[in-house]
């Protein structure tokens, strides 16, 4: 652990400087040759957390040095090539759909993801986050367990009320799109819960979202989808239809636009891939194979 106080972590780039950026890994190299001022983050994928000027000048000293950090770095890597690109995209097709998400920015060569903390109050503050995995007294090791029909539950029981029912049709949209993307890392870590003062419990916004079939064809999801579906296969439609029904108190009406808007944000998603195979040097190959296989199993899932 390092003596230094938050206040003097360095700042991370700004999301006009990450946007401009066309030399992603060297800064990256940089920022991590400086990683003993900063927290690491466990994953896969390299990250640091940092602060950018303007979000650390928001913040009152107290916090700072509580805090210290408002933004997470992320880096692609050589086996899992422009990760940033395909987190970027997955995350557009989110808010597409309606969902929230926090706010990131890409870098011009595809790169490099930064990405803003949140929970941040106007005054600086921040909001408490926990992950399902804690609320369900699970660890990283066992993130894999249960089933998203008990995770759903599970938050029930700490969300409030009133946030309740936009919570189970929001999780259960979640499905759906990483279904319809391919996302087979969506484990009782990748979902939480934020608050203030352990009252007004309600979803964080949804994050850590990718196409890992893009990379492993052979993926599967990181959880079963229900105790009645409990397989790690990828669920049949007429499963989903259950499960929006049992677990996201929807109707089959209701579940059928949801649906329908799920495929329409993929859809803009696939769109978005092509659009960047122009822009992005060297992301032809990922982006082609992205968006065939959003539409390839777009076609299933209609199906």
């Amino acid at each position: 652990m390092s003596g230094r106080s938050a206040q003097d972590v360095a700042p991370l780039p700004s999301p006009k400087e990450i946007a401009n950026c066309s030399a992603g890994q060297a800064l990256f190299e940089k920022l991590t040759a400086e990683v003993d001022l900063r927290q690491g983050i466990a994953g896969v994928q390299p990250k640091v957390l940092g602060a950018t000027h303007e979000a650390a000048r928001k913040m009152s000293p107290d916090l700072r040095q509580e805090r210290g950090n408002t933004h997470i770095l992320k880096a692609s890597t050589a086996s899992f090539p422009y990760l940033a690109v395909n987190e970027f995209i997955c995350l557009q097709v989110f808010k597409s759909a309606g969902l929230a998400v926090p706010s990131v920015t890409l870098s011009a060569d595809g790169e490099l993801l930064l990405v803003e903390r949140f929970g941040t109050l106007k005054d600086g503050a921040h909001l408490g986050f926990e992950e399902a995995a804690v609320l369900m007294g699970e660890t990283s090791a066992t993130k894999y367990q249960r089933y998203y029909g008990s995770m759903i539950e599970s938050l029930a029981s700490f969300i409030e009320f009133q946030h309740e029912e936009k919570m189970r049709r929001d999780v259960t949209m979640a499905l759906v799109l990483n279904w319809l993307l391919g996302n087979g890392e969506a484990h009782l870590k990748n979902f939480g819960v934020l608050y203030q003062d352990d009252l007004d419990v309600q979803m964080a916004p949804f994050y850590d979202v990718m196409s890992t079939l893009a990379y492993i064809p052979e993926d599967v999801p990181a959880l079963a989808l229900s105790f009645e579906w409990h397989s790690k296969a990828w669920w049949p439609r007429a499963r989903v239809e259950e499960f929006a029904r049992d677990y996201g108190r929807l109707t089959l009406a209701e579940t059928a636009q949801m649906i329908d808007r799920c495929m329409a944000a993929v859809e803009k998603g696939a769109v978005l891939a092509e659009r960047f195979c122009k822009e992005i040097s060297g992301f032809a190959e990922l982006g082609t194979r992205l968006a065939a296989l959003w539409r390839e199993r777009m076609n299933a899932f209609a199906a």
